[in-house]
């Protein structure tokens, strides 16, 4: 039972890892889908 509880604490934890790095892939997926085309807006309008 112990043994088993561990299991599913751990397994627990690495969910919570899993969502957190894909919340961050996807923080940082949408700042550069933002801030690249305005990137390149702007040195189009530099050159």
């Amino acid at each position: 039972m112990s043994s088993s509880g561990l299991d599913h604490s751990m397994s627990g934890q690495s969910t919570s890892l899993v969502k957190r790095r894909a919340v961050l892939k996807m923080v940082i997926a949408i700042r550069y889908n933002i801030l690249y085309p305005l990137n390149q807006k702007h040195m189009v309008s530099l050159l």
